[in-house]
């Protein structure tokens, strides 16, 4: 577990607006635009070397070049050699090979855990959520969002279709910005997330939520630190050396004075965390404006 962090953040400020009139204005435009859900994916993993990423190979092949190099030599030369030269390139060429496996041997031994690639290590170590569990997980989402907004239930269905759009142009910003497309609805051991992006070793589990008022619950931010810290713990033992992160996006729209003081109360709520937090705050109607309204 990393040292306690403060989380990063990255407003994106704009016009003032009612949020919920800018959500369902949306969601008027696009009523037929619906999710596409992943099916659930299972993968199997066996362990292998790989030749490509294991250095013992290239020192076992370097050896072979350098004792067929020399033996070569050795026959070329061998008419012109006294016998103290003869006899020093046979020395050579009988305790060279000797000296080449033990070198191999104590090398594999010592490092035999670090130079074992698995195969599951170039294949996901998340499972993509079925469409039951992503739309479970929806419904929560919007559930709490209608209670919160006071929404009645013919209005639902709206809201759900600007939720549905808000997520995807959330996501598509991030991909524009780390220019690589995003694994959506991605579950590990059971701690289910909007999307993961890997960068080397680096996993940054993506988290995207939406705001009617200036407050986020201590509740709701907590059950996401929980669910990444779970993460990390999946990480750390599916892939040692790897890091964790965070990155929190919100979808609102507020005025920068609502925006400084919401912020203010977050940084509140982040003091303690088991990753490294990255908090971004993208307005829907920009978002719009960007991807989708001409």
């Amino acid at each position: 577990m990393s040292e306690p962090t403060q989380p990063t953040f990255k407003p994106e400020l704009q016009p003032d607006r009612s949020w919920f009139h800018s959500f369902f204005e949306y969601a008027n435009r696009r009523r037929d635009q619906s999710p596409q859900l992943s099916m659930a994916n299972k993968t199997t993993s066996r362990t292998v070397f790989d030749w490509k990423r294991n250095y013992l190979t290239v020192l076992s092949l370097l050896m072979a070049v350098v004792f067929i190099t020399v033996g070569f030599g050795f026959a070329l030369a061998n008419s012109t050699l006294d016998n103290a030269q003869k006899w020093t390139f046979i020395v050579f060429l009988v305790f060279f090979p000797f000296f080449g496996v033990s070198l191999a041997t104590w090398l594999i031994l010592r490092h035999s855990r670090k130079l074992a690639v698995a195969a599951k290590d170039d294949q996901p170590i998340w499972q993509l959520m079925s469409p039951q569990k992503q739309r479970q997980k929806m419904n929560l989402e919007i559930r709490q969002l209608a209670d919160e907004l006071a929404i009645k239930n013919e209005q639902v269905n709206q809201l759900r279709t600007a939720f549905i759009v808000a997520e995807d142009l959330a996501l598509r910003q991030i991909e524009f910005e780390v220019k690589s497309h995003l694994v959506r609805n991605v579950a590990i051991r059971g701690a289910e997330f909007d999307s993961v992006h890997l960068d080397a070793e680096k996993f940054t589990f993506i988290e995207v939520t939406f705001i009617a008022t200036e407050k986020l619950s201590q509740e709701k931010i907590n059950a996401i630190l929980k669910k990444v810290e779970h993460a990390q713990r999946a990480v750390v033992q599916l892939r040692p050396g790897s890091k964790v992160r965070l990155l929190l996006i919100l979808v609102t729209q507020l005025s920068r004075e609502a925006e400084a003081n919401f912020r203010a109360n977050l940084a509140s709520k982040f003091t303690n965390t088991p990753v490294d937090v990255d908090i971004r705050l993208f307005d829907f109607e920009q978002l719009q404006k960007s991807f989708a309204v001409d």
